[in-house]
């Protein structure tokens, strides 16, 4: 995919994370869960350490969403309905720190 839109003349952008987490990061608490945190971050160096030619990458898709749907409302990539739906913005931003 990257090669024929490179051939197309389109720069690539990547998406690391689009809402889904697998079953066993959820259950660690997902994205509250600072060891996940740092994993993501490991993650994230190492395909952009696989794919360096790719011009742009999107950390987490959307992280607005992911705060307002998932930590607040009934749907959701968490379904946590709770009072700290403040605090989750901050988190949204720290996973975005973990991608830089």
């Amino acid at each position: 995919m990257i090669d024929f839109l490179k051939e197309r003349d389109i720069a690539p952008m990547v998406t690391l994370n689009h809402f889904v987490l697998p079953e066993w990061v959820a259950r660690q608490g997902g994205w509250e869960n600072k060891s996940i945190r740092e994993a993501f971050r490991h993650y994230a160096e190492v395909i952009a350490g696989n794919f360096p030619d790719i011009p742009y990458w999107i950390t987490i898709n959307e992280p607005n969403v992911l705060a307002a749907a998932g930590w607040a409302g009934e749907v959701g990539p968490r379904r946590k309905r709770n009072k700290r739906t403040p605090n989750c913005s901050s988190l949204s931003f720290s996973q975005h720190d973990c991608g830089s």
